[in-house]
């Protein structure tokens, strides 16, 4: 269920999904590839009252609406660390392109293109200071953007988005309803400092939105404190973050799991 969408409108959104991917793997250190294919089925279903002479053409959001798309992808990736876990130096960087066709099972033509990068590098004594720092940007190349099925677009927001704000909480809006963006461009950046063999405090910002096709969407940001715990299953990370770019300021609590590679 996806709430806040625009004008007191929240929506049900039930989804089928299927693929298979070939991965084609090599010595750590050297470029991976992934080629493959999904589809999804997704039937959206809206509550709540609106004018529908307000409702903006890139919002297809109809009672039992039903988007579809068949999407064939092609990845390649390249990840360099000093350590499979708890790395202290590090940098990873993914590219993808994902195609669709309204003659083959998708709502319309399109090529979705998306990179990302993260870094982490270490240094002082015992790697005390450590700067971590990721982006992603992305792009949907279609000729009409409101064929595009609503959970192809872009949102943005969440653990491991932009903190401080609620999971795909923000996009672009045309008349107050979220349509979603064409354009991602998301960054952040963080300064680690070990105070305890393992123990690490965090300080770190946020930045970037799902955009309109123009880039005229308001770019938001956040700032926060966290903690970090080297296990040996990996880095457990706890943070408090602020939107401060939203006028009410929200807190939020997010908590992750994993490499930041």
């Amino acid at each position: 269920e996806r709430e806040d969408v625009g004008q007191d409108v929240s929506l049900m959104i039930e989804s089928a999904v299927a693929g298979a991917d070939r991965v084609i793997k090599n010595p750590r250190g050297s470029w991976q590839q992934t080629i493959g294919a999904r589809y999804r089925l997704d039937r959206i279903t809206q509550s709540g009252i609106m004018d529908a002479s307000e409702i903006p053409d890139a919002f297809l959001v109809n009672s039992n609406s039903e988007q579809e798309s068949l999407l064939l992808g092609y990845e390649v990736s390249r990840t360099v660390s000093d350590k499979r876990v708890n790395p202290g130096k590090g940098f990873k960087q993914t590219y993808k392109v994902e195609l669709g066709s309204e003659k083959l099972l998708s709502d319309a033509d399109m090529a979705i293109l998306s990179a990302g990068w993260r870094f982490i590098y270490s240094l002082g004594e015992n790697d005390n200071h450590q700067f971590v720092g990721r982006s992603d940007i992305g792009y949907i190349l279609t000729e009409d953007f409101a064929k595009v099925p609503y959970n192809l677009r872009y949102f943005t927001g969440g653990d491991q988005t932009i903190r401080g704000f609620d999971y795909k909480s923000l996009a672009a809006e045309e008349n107050g309803f979220k349509v979603g963006g064409q354009a991602l461009a998301v960054g952040s950046l963080e300064y680690n400092y070990q105070f305890k063999e393992g123990w690490r405090a965090a300080v770190f910002s946020d930045v970037g939105n799902a955009y309109d096709k123009a880039f005229n969407t308001e770019t938001a940001y956040s700032a926060g404190l966290g903690l970090r715990w080297a296990s040996p299953i990996g880095p457990i990370r706890i943070d408090v973050a602020a939107g401060l770019s939203d006028e009410n300021h929200p807190v939020r609590i997010h908590f992750f799991i994993g490499s930041q590679l």
